[in-house]
């Protein structure tokens, strides 16, 4: 367990400050949820959210859960199983939730799907809550470690 601890403990790190800057991105945006054309800097804050929103997306599922099933000494599996573990042990809060999270964040990132802004904004509004949550569960979990 020992040789785990300088691994939790940046990944606690990791997690808080991507998750500082997804909630002020999250925070930026609210307003322009409804709003028909969006000028120049309203733009450019609505591509940092979507950066922003599947950076988290990734770390929370590739480097987080995988660091918690290291530590639980659990066999790696698909992303699928990652995730049924994850929400055995209740580090998610739903399974469809992080489901729904992973679908935008593939239609994020390939180029040949075309996402508009307010699709993304409407998706994102219902599904950056949900990310957060469960993020702050992993990083209570990861805590437990150190106890």
């Amino acid at each position: 367990m020992n040789e785990f601890i300088p691994l939790i403990l940046l990944e606690i790190e990791k997690l808080q400050k991507a998750t500082l800057v997804l909630e002020y991105s999250f925070n930026k945006c609210l307003p322009l949820y409804n709003k028909p054309i969006l000028n120049d800097d309203e733009l450019v804050e609505v591509e940092a959210y979507t950066a922003r929103f599947a950076r988290l997306a990734d770390v929370f599922l590739h480097i987080s859960l995988k660091l918690i099933d290291k530590v639980d000494i659990e066999n790696e599996g698909t992303v699928r199983d990652r995730l049924n573990r994850a929400d055995k042990k209740r580090i998610i809060e739903t399974l469809d939730g992080q489901i729904e999270i992973r679908k935008l964040r593939n239609k994020l990132a390939h180029e040949y799907i075309t996402l508009s802004t307010s699709a993304f904004l409407e998706s994102a509004n219902i599904l950056t809550p949900v990310l957060i949550k469960d993020v702050a569960n992993a990083i209570q979990h990861l805590q437990n470690y150190l106890a």
